[in-house]
């Protein structure tokens, strides 16, 4: 296995040992951040279902997640 397929296959073990764990800590992680919600709230009001949004990969997934779904 060449360097980079085994780098990818570590990364990938690694991701799946920690992805369930990562899930139950954080899935509720907005329900407990009034200031966020707020503030994606008033964002998402310029926009309608239709719109496109570009993340340029500052936002966490819960964030996203949060603003596709409202």
């Amino acid at each position: 296995m060449g360097p980079i397929k085994k780098i990818n296959s570590y990364t990938r073990e690694t991701y799946n040992k920690i992805a369930e764990k990562y899930f139950i800590l954080f899935k509720d992680e907005m329900l407990e951040k009034k200031f966020d919600r707020n503030l994606l709230d008033n964002f998402s009001e310029n926009f309608n279902k239709s719109s496109l949004i570009c993340d340029a990969g500052c936002l966490v997934k819960q964030k996203q997640f949060y603003i596709i779904f409202l």
